[in-house]
C-alpha cells in the first residue's frame, strides 16, 4: 500500500509533465519520436552514471553489470 501511495504522485505529475512536453514538441516542428528519446535518456541516465561511477571506482564486476542491464533494458525500449 505504501509503494502505491509514493508512486500515485510520481504517475500524476509525468501525466501531466506529458502534455507539456507534446505540446512543445509538436510546436517546435520535431520529429513525434523525440518524446520517446527524452523517456528513454530519463530512464537510462540515472543507470549510466551509476556505471560510470563504479567504472571509475575501480568496481568492474559492478560497472559490468550494470551497463548489462542498462543494455538489456535499451533493447526493450526499441
Amino acid at each position: 500500500m505504501a509503494l502505491i501511495g509514493a508512486l500515485l504522485p510520481i504517475v500524476l505529475l509525468s501525466k501531466m509533465l506529458a502534455s507539456y512536453v507534446n505540446y512543445g514538441i509538436t510546436m517546435s516542428g520535431a520529429p513525434l519520436a523525440l518524446g520517446g528519446f527524452l523517456v528513454a535518456a530519463l530512464i537510462l541516465t540515472p543507470e549510466a552514471l551509476s556505471a560510470i561511477h563504479a567504472a571509475r571506482d575501480n568496481q568492474l564486476q559492478r560497472a559490468v553489470n550494470i551497463s548489462l542491464g542498462w543494455v538489456l533494458r535499451l533493447q526493450r525500449l526499441g
